[in-house]
Order: structure tokens, then sequence, then C-alpha cells
């Protein structure tokens, strides 16, 4: 039929014989084209459902059933749905297990969270996360080996691990997969998973498989996070177990620091402002970034990964900002001073021994570490960049990024001098090779880590002082660029007074934070302890020295003096 009407339109067509081939050529290839057209487009679906079947056949997207409504309500089960949530916003040790006897009762606890997620009722960190759910009868049906097993799992983590640590996976019967019991293989792949950070695993099992299977091996133990069902579904508190090595991730007692309430009460006008460290879990919550604004709260800053907010505020409105359920402390934007005298209370000029060992044979070996390849991170009062000591072996610069925190500028003179202090002590080297022809350089001085990278933050000014809020900015700087620069420790030879308990107080938690990342942090204890009289100073030892997972250093009275005869415990 086309043919006759092809001859139709040769008829019609006025011009050159030309024109006429083209538009001849043009409509027999429009004709030709079109069924290939279908045949390649269905080629395309037939491949598109066979990519998707091999992931939805078993796993189901929780969080997309969640947005189209298609779970029921949950009630009941926020105390276990919050401490989950808590778990997963962590930067380790942030793979939950729901462990009890009822399975209807995990179920709840998952779609509950799937709904969270869905609303945006979450941290910032979890808002861009999907929460996929095992389908167990599926991915076992028909399955005759082990590698069988595992061939349908990594397809299902291939395509889950694709969104680079945001997907949550939900595995009931967890200790079939994970643990002692599951296949070697099956286990080794998904503990990899979750230990690498690609994604998150949440888990399912009763109480006495957890124990036989799972917390048996102390790497699997330490990777996850158990929480309780049994019992009250609605109590906010768990077990001292449940806190795990994170010692305290619930704060405790009054929202209100004492410092901030003792200026509450002592403001002599309603006008009085003050800036203020408000804690939250969500810094872009809109009901609590509304309350603020009516309130006629300026926010100065915002550490995200601190879960931190820089505010200056009417005093008089603390109260009526601590009520509402977002704002989990407030808290004095305090003082910050440099703690000094660590090398003649530490001994750590004694550390840096070159550590010559010989064997039976003679061979000499430099077991020494010098910290190469690894990065410390000095939050001081500057780092004087050009000094010598701060050259590795190969006579580069050690010193690879420099930031301030203090809003004066940055400074790499140093003038106070205090921070070079502590980087030489930490990290400074002999110099490049021929310095020691050269009598102005102390080529008999290094640090401890003396071929370690350093990156400067400063936190104080030329006067040896800073903030609170100052500090807060530099750790959640650091949270971010950790991996970027490899940093594996952290100093800070300073500290703030210690007036509140260190699950409250801000600079313990973000300290606390980059401990769960995986970061050493040490810190300076600052401690006073009791004057001549024997009368006890306020603070102690001061914070975050006072963090239970930091390192503290010079925890034995000094008296405030560099001499180390008149120490006591």
């Amino acid at each position: 039929m086309w043919v006759s009407s092809l001859k139709l339109y040769m008829i019609k067509i006025k011009g050159s014989p030309a024109l006429t081939l083209v538009i001849i050529f043009s409509l027999l290839f429009s004709v030709l084209a079109a069924p290939l057209t279908v045949i390649n487009t269905k080629a395309e679906a037939a491949n598109n459902k066979a990519e998707a079947t091999a992931f939805t056949r078993y796993a189901r997207d929780l969080t997309t059933l969640a947005q189209q409504g298609k779970l029921e309500a949950v009630n009941g089960y926020d105390a276990k749905i919050n401490r989950t949530i808590q778990i997963l916003s962590r930067g380790q040790q942030n793979n939950p297990v729901l462990v009890g006897e009822g399975g209807a009762n995990a179920t709840a606890v998952v779609e509950g969270l799937a709904q969270r997620i869905a609303a945006g009722d979450v941290p910032e960190n979890l808002r861009r996360a999907r929460l996929y759910s095992l389908n167990l009868d599926a991915l076992l049906k028909g399955v005759k080996t082990t590698s069988e097993l595992e061939l349908r799992l990594n397809e299902v983590l291939s395509e889950v691990t694709s969104t680079r640590g945001n997907s949550i996976l939900f595995v009931d019967e967890f200790h079939q997969f994970v643990g002692t019991r599951a296949a070697q293989t099956i286990s080794e792949t998904l503990s990899s998973a979750a230990m690498r950070g690609d994604l998150r695993l949440m888990g399912a099992t009763s109480s006495g498989a957890y124990d036989e299977f799972i917390a048996s091996d102390v790497m699997l133990d330490s990777l996850f996070q158990k929480i309780r069902l049994d019992g009250d579904f609605n109590s906010a508190e768990e077990s001292a177990s449940e806190e795990g090595v994170n010692g305290a991730e619930d704060f405790v007692g009054d929202k209100v620091s004492a410092d901030l309430r003792e200026l509450m009460q002592s403001a002599g006008s309603k006008e009085a402002r003050a800036r203020i460290i408000l804690q939250t879990d969500d810094t872009n919550n809109p009901e609590l970034r509304k309350l603020l604004r009516s309130n006629g709260v300026k926010i100065m800053g915002v550490m995200r990964q601190l879960g931190v907010l820089d505010v200056e505020m009417p005093v008089s409105v603390v109260e009526e900002i601590a009520v509402n359920t977002k704002a989990k402390h407030l808290s004095l934007d305090r003082d910050m001073a440099f703690l000094g005298h660590i090398d003649t209370t530490t001994g750590a000029l004694a550390a840096s021994d070159t550590g010559l060992v010989s064997n039976s044979l003679g061979t000499v070996t430099n077991t020494a570490l010098d910290g190469t390849g690894v990065t410390i991170a000095i939050l001081d009062s500057s780092i004087y960049t050009g000094h010598h000591s701060f050259l590795g072996k190969d006579g580069n610069k050690r010193i690879n990024v420099n930031v301030d925190f203090t809003g004066t500028g940055m400074n790499t003179d140093d003038p106070y001098g205090h921070g070079t202090h502590v980087a030489g002590l930490a990290a400074g080297s002999k110099g490049k090779p021929g310095d020691s022809e050269d009598i102005k350089y102390l080529t008999n001085y290094s640090g401890v880590a003396s071929n370690a990278n350093i990156i400067n933050l400063r936190v104080l000014d030329s006067k040896g002082m800073g903030s609170s809020s100052g500090l807060l900015k530099a750790l959640d700087w650091l949270l971010v660029n950790r991996t970027k620069y490899n940093i594996k420790v952290v100093n800070m030879s300073l500290g703030a007074p210690a007036i509140e308990s260190y699950k409250n107080d801000p600079l313990c938690r973000a300290a606390r934070k980059l401990v769960d990342a995986g970061v050493v942090v040490v810190a300076a204890a600052g401690n006073n302890g009791k004057n001549a009289a024997g009368q006890k100073l306020y603070g102690q030892i001061h914070s975050p020295g006072n963090e239970p997972s930091v390192i503290t250093v010079g925890a034995s009275n000094t008296f405030g003096t560099d001499a180390r005869n008149d120490d006591i415990m």
C-alpha cells in the first residue's frame, strides 16, 4: 500500500528530478527505519527489565514505599526508632541490630524508620539515606550452593552501595548472614561493606542468637550496636550496654548550662544578649529556625557535622528556646586559652629516641616511629610555617593546610608562639639534610613524630585567647576533611573551664565525634587542682580534656607551675 501512495506522491511533485530522488530516499528511510526503532525499543526495555529485576527481586525500597504511603502508620515505638536514628547518625559503630523475640516489633521499628526518613524527620546526615529491606524468601528461593547465594547478595550490594554510603540495608534473621553461624564468605561480604562505609547494615535477630553468633566475635561486636526490643517501647532510656564505646550519646540533666543560668539570673535587663552554643540534632530544622527568628536570635555560625549552632540571643529567651524539643542543650560560648608546659610535665623529648636495634647477625634496624604517612592537626595559635623544623626528610614543607577560625585572619608567623611550640613538640624535625652545618639550627632537638604532615588550624589569637565557637568550627572542619588529608591525630593544648558534664559539653561531644570517626584526639588537662590553701579551684580538668574518649595529657595536679617536684596525684 505504501508503494501506491509513493507513486501518487511522485506524480504530484513538481520540480527537478534531483529533488524527487531526495524526497523518495527520505520516505524510504522513514518507512524502513520504523520497524528497526520498534525492535530497538523492545530490546532496551528487555535489558532494563533484566537489570532492574536483579535488585527488585531480592530487596524492597522501604523509603519509596513510605513516600508513596504504602506502609502502615507506626505508633508506640518512638524510643526505639529514635535510638536507631541516633546510632545510624554516628561516624562509627553506626550499624544497629534490633534484638528481641518479637519479629513484629522489629518490623514496626524498621518501617517507622523508613517513614521518618521519607518525611525528613531525621538528622541532616540521614536526609538523603535510602532504607532497603532484604527479601529473604526471594533471596533464598532455589539456592543450592553458598556461591549462588553470594552471587545474588552481591547483585543487591552492587546496587545498594552505588549511593556512596547513603544506603541502609535491613537484614532480618541477621545471624544467618553475619556471624559465626553464617557462611564465612557471606558474613565477610556484608561486614566488609559495612566496615568500608559503603553502606550501613541494620539487622534483627533474637537475643540468644546475637550473643552466641555475633557478640562472640570481637570484631563484629565492635562493628554493630545492639538495641533491645524487649520492655517498655515508650521509655526513652536504654541500658548502659547500648551506649557502647561512645559512653554518652544522650544529654543529661538541665538543658541549660550552670554558667548560662547564672548569667540569666544576673542579667540587668531583658535586652541583654549573649553568645551561646546551641546543640541540636538538625541545624536546618524549620521549626527551630522559625523559633529562633521570632525571638530575635542571630545565627553567627553553623557546624552541621557537629549539630551545633553558634548564636547570639537575648538572655531572656533562653528558657523558651530550651523548652523546644529540637534544642538539645544551650551553653555559653566560653573563652578558650592555651594550657602550656606539656614538654616539662610529660617528657616528650625522651619519647623521640632513634630506636636503633641490632639483631644477632649485626643488622641494625631503625624501629623509631617518625610519623611518616600520618597527618597531625594542631589546633592552637597558628604555626610559624617558615621554620626549618617543619621541613621533611626530603626538604619539602610538611605544613599542608593553614586555616583561621579566630575571625582575625590567618597569620603563619604565629606572633603568640604557643602553636609553634606545640607543633615542634609533636612533629618538629631537625631540618633538611645539610642543616647541621648551620649553627643557627637546633639540630639536636626534634618532635615525637618528626616526619608527620601537619594541618595548621588557628583557634587562638595573638594573645593566646579564643572561643568555644571558634574551636567547634575547627572541629567541624576536621570532620569534613579528615579523609581528604588523612588526618589521624588532633592535638589541642588548650581548653575551657569544664563547667558541665562531658555528656552535655559541646567541646567534649565534638571531640567524641572525631574519636568515633577514627581520629585520635589529644588534649591538655589544664588541671589547676587545689590552690596552696587546699581549696578546690573551679573547673579542675578543662574541657575537652575531661571527655573520656580523649587522651588527656598532664592530668596530675601541677598547681599551675612548670616544676614537677610540687606535682601530686
